[in-house]
């Protein structure tokens, strides 16, 4: 009972601060984000960006979700495309519950909310509201299969999603590829790459990582003398032993075995990988470091490549802002200005437009 009071209590705390923030940062009755975005990184960390645990997702009411399919369905299919109130539902609205709007859309109108995104929308806008609209491993599905059979293969797309997904949902990305697709997700990857990178690839999609927080100081030196002796002490690199530990043990884990590799070898585990590894491989291991080391800081390079330079990369900067809006988006907010002195908002109000920038920065600002 604690418990639960405590929750409600600070859930309660959340949403008074967040109207407060709503009033700082400027919205129109339905949600639509103003110009002043520069507000963003301070309104939001007012909220606690940086508290250890996200708060529970609401109860999805009934009556709210019925509600909400007919706001959509008004806004759609009403005269004139309402857009500030499609971006309004589906930014506000939790992963499940943004499912459960669109099974009752199915159920009230015969047809599917996707369906009518797709034909009263257009361009870059599209895309954010299908993200939004789809379920989680629905989009990873099919950015995987663009990923490997598309024009030339898209290696740290596929690393992204393989290092950072959890065990369950990797086995439901896989799910859903074999239902679109008519293809396992290994078969594809093993027709489109091979070698040592290949393997470490399938350790990954196995889904076999420990993903507890607990850690093994005895476990963490062997696996750091094992790395050792596969690498630095090695004639030629023994890449099994560097894949079975890195894809099977906890980040937590990973982290201490790192620390210890560190001080018996005198040399970081970047940098040993990167002497005895080139190409894609490298990468793949590379980025594992990355992510056990700050999984806030690699996304937040991933956002600051994806708005930055010659164009902006619009699938990878929505596929990241979607994926990990209700898991540590404003985190990898405040990484992303800390690193960049500017805020992701800003930057996001800078290379894009229009209602496609207004979806984008409603993310964020629902995001936790």
């Amino acid at each position: 009972m604690f418990l639960i009071a405590e929750q409600q209590s600070r859930i309660k705390r959340v949403h008074s601060v967040w109207e407060f923030g709503l009033l700082l940062f400027g919205t129109t009755y339905s949600g639509r984000v103003k110009e002043s975005y520069f507000k963003f990184s301070c309104v939001r960390r007012i909220t606690g960006v940086m508290s250890a645990a996200s708060p529970a997702p609401p109860v999805v009411s009934k009556t709210d979700v019925e509600r909400r399919a007919e706001i959509l369905r008004k806004a759609l299919k009403g005269l004139g495309t309402k857009e500030a109130d499609i971006i309004d539902v589906l930014t506000t609205s939790w992963t499940a519950k943004r499912q459960a709007i669109a099974a009752a859309y199915r159920a009230a109108y015969k047809t599917d909310l996707l369906e009518d995104i797709k034909s009263d929308t257009s361009g870059d806008f599209r895309k954010v509201l299908k993200a939004l609209s789809q379920a989680p491993e629905v989009n990873d599905a099919k950015t995987l299969h663009h990923a490997v059979k598309g024009l030339g293969t898209d290696e740290d797309t596929i690393l992204e999603i393989l290092c950072t997904r959890t065990n369950e949902e990797l086995n439901k990305t896989s799910n859903a590829y074999f239902s679109m697709f008519r293809a396992t997700l290994i078969s594809d990857i093993k027709k489109d790459t091979s070698g040592e990178f290949l393997e470490v690839l399938l350790a990954l999609l196995s889904g076999i990582r420990d993903e507890s927080e607990r850690t093994d100081p005895i476990q963490a030196k062997s696996d750091a003398e094992a790395l050792i002796k596969a690498g630095p002490k090695k004639w030629g690199t023994d890449v099994k032993t560097f894949t079975d530990i890195f894809a099977t043990r906890n980040f937590a884990q990973l982290r201490e075995t790192f620390q210890e590799f560190e001080k018996l070898h005198g040399t970081d585990i970047q940098t040993a990988v990167k002497n005895e590894m080139s190409g894609d491989l490298a990468k793949s291991f590379l980025v594992l470091v990355q992510l056990v080391q700050s999984k806030e800081e690699y996304f937040a390079e991933r956002l600051h490549k994806a708005v930055k330079g010659l164009g902006t990369a619009d699938d990878n900067l929505i596929r990241i802002l979607v994926s990990r809006k209700e898991k540590d988006l404003l985190a990898i907010a405040t990484a992303f200005e800390k690193v960049h002195k500017k805020s992701l908002a800003a930057v996001i109000a800078d290379e894009t437009s229009s209602n496609y920038k207004d979806a984008l920065l409603a993310i964020l600002q629902n995001a936790v």
